[in-house]
């Protein structure tokens, strides 16, 4: 990489459906971001052409490449994928934003660390506080024991050259339409990073690169919620046996989610208490549905 920083191009691949303010909000960090050489991947998956005025506002200030894909988060990010050509990649969900120095501070990094083929920085609320994962506070390598603390798809950055090694990601996995206009399931950046892995990539996670992403808080009643938790936690265990993860691995991932369930419910957060437990559910069911086998030992 070279040591312009200036010069190394960054493409943002972004799968978007049915939201506008928040893309919005995310365009408009990316034209104050200090790094200025990125390319813009829309991969637009609404029916219509409500992302037509947003994306002409932001022309004459960002370089868009506007795509259309069928439903499903990952299969349209394959197509993004296929667009993409920059030595750096990344994949914003439509409803995160960066700070104005993030892009800076990753190619950067890329450049202090040319062995580094992937980087995760951390999700978090303006006020600093995380978001979507229990954080780990250190930074340090990705590896299969601490990848489920340490790497979401929004805040992940990878190098052209792992990609294209690695090709596709598997749409198997990540949210994907379902029965009767429902959409579910996940774990399609993990499957993608645990690949990398068993290639013998090097993949690293510095918790002082934020990204800015709400914390999610759906109310007790939200069945929709509640059925789309239940599949992230099938997919969840369906990952964790096609990886080669143990039984015993399995189960204490559901135990945790048991126990922050239970904490949610004495901190007076029923919705979430009801999510983790929904979630937990369909991490049980996972591990004995008959559809792949658990190894009996760890073996990352």
């Amino acid at each position: 990489m070279t040591t312009d920083i200036s010069q190394v191009a960054v493409d943002l691949v972004v799968t978007t459906v049915g939201r506008t303010a928040e893309l919005e909000r995310l365009f408009e960090s990316l034209v104050e971001q200090s790094h200025r050489n990125i390319r813009v991947i829309v991969v637009d998956q609404n029916d219509d052409d409500r992302l037509e005025v947003i994306l002409a506002r932001f022309a004459t200030e960002l370089e868009i490449s506007h795509l259309r894909a069928e439903p499903g988060a990952t299969h349209a990010r394959n197509v993004g994928l296929a667009e993409a050509s920059n030595e750096l990649v990344a994949f914003p969900d439509d409803d995160c934003w960066y700070p104005p120095d993030t892009l800076e501070r990753v190619v950067a990094a890329f450049r202090d660390h040319p062995d580094w083929d992937a980087l995760s920085g951390i999700s978090c609320d303006v006020s600093g506080r995380p978001t979507q994962l229990r954080w780990d506070r250190t930074a340090g390598p990705i590896t299969r024991r601490n990848i489920f603390r340490r790497a979401i798809t929004f805040t992940l950055f990878m190098r052209r050259s792992l990609i294209e090694y690695l090709g596709a990601w598997d749409e198997s996995f990540g949210p994907r339409p379902g029965p009767r206009g429902t959409v579910g399931g996940a774990s399609d950046e993990s499957e993608y990073l645990l690949r990398a892995l068993a290639a013998g990539f090097t993949l690293a996670y510095d918790p002082s690169i934020s990204i800015f992403h709400p914390d999610f808080t759906p109310s007790v009643h939200d069945g929709r919620s509640m059925r789309k938790a239940y599949s992230y936690g099938l997919d969840h265990s369906r990952l964790l046996k096609h990886a080669g993860f143990s039984r015993w691995y399995a189960a204490w991932r559901f135990v945790q989610l048991i126990a922050a369930s239970a904490l949610f419910l004495v901190r007076g957060e029923p919705g979430r208490a009801r999510f983790y437990s929904a979630m937990a559910r369909g991490r049980l069911v996972g591990i004995f549905r008959p559809n792949s086998s658990l190894r009996r030992a760890e073996s990352g």
